[in-house]
């Protein structure tokens, strides 16, 4: 396992704004987003750790999309793996896919589902963080803004 130096969280990751949770069947669908400065994206390095949001108690993965702007790295090297972020926010406990976000290649992506992913679920008064860890660092980097589209739903429904 390796250290994260840095970690930056979006305002769903950091509790400035509330994580929706299901009262019924429904799937709820929350757009997190964190723009970054030059600068900021300049700072990221290999293992460094991105928190995005997260799986609110008692619920279960449906879909995400992750997407960053394209050109936040204008050398091309920022490559994105996304999954579980531990507790510590120093790694990812479980990689959901590898290479998810690669600026010049791939600036938007539907994750693969998996069984991991089917089965991944919260209980009680348990959380999981989901986020990005940098593989790569960006080579040329420009300001720019790393979205995830999460989908999730009540646990007790659908299954």
């Amino acid at each position: 396992m390796s250290t994260a130096a840095l970690t930056y969280r979006s305002d769903y990751a950091s509790g400035k704004k509330p994580m929706p949770t299901p009262t019924g069947p429904e799937v709820v669908n929350v757009l997190t987003s964190l723009t970054l400065t030059s600068a900021q994206v300049d700072a990221l390095a290999a293992n460094d750790i991105v928190v995005m949001g997260y799986l609110p108690e008692d619920c279960a993965f449906v879909d995400a999309i992750c997407a960053m702007t394209a050109g936040i790295d204008t050398g091309s090297g920022l490559d994105l793996d996304f999954g579980v972020v531990n507790d510590g926010e120093s790694d990812l406990t479980t990689e959901l896919q590898n290479s998810i976000l690669v600026d010049g290649q791939t600036s938007l992506a539907r994750v693969t589902m998996t069984e991991t992913m089917l089965t991944l679920a919260t209980t009680g008064s348990a959380r999981k963080k989901l986020g990005y860890k940098v593989a790569t660092a960006a080579t040329t980097p420009a300001a720019g803004t790393i979205y995830l589209s999460l989908s999730y739903r009540a646990s007790n429904y659908g299954a």
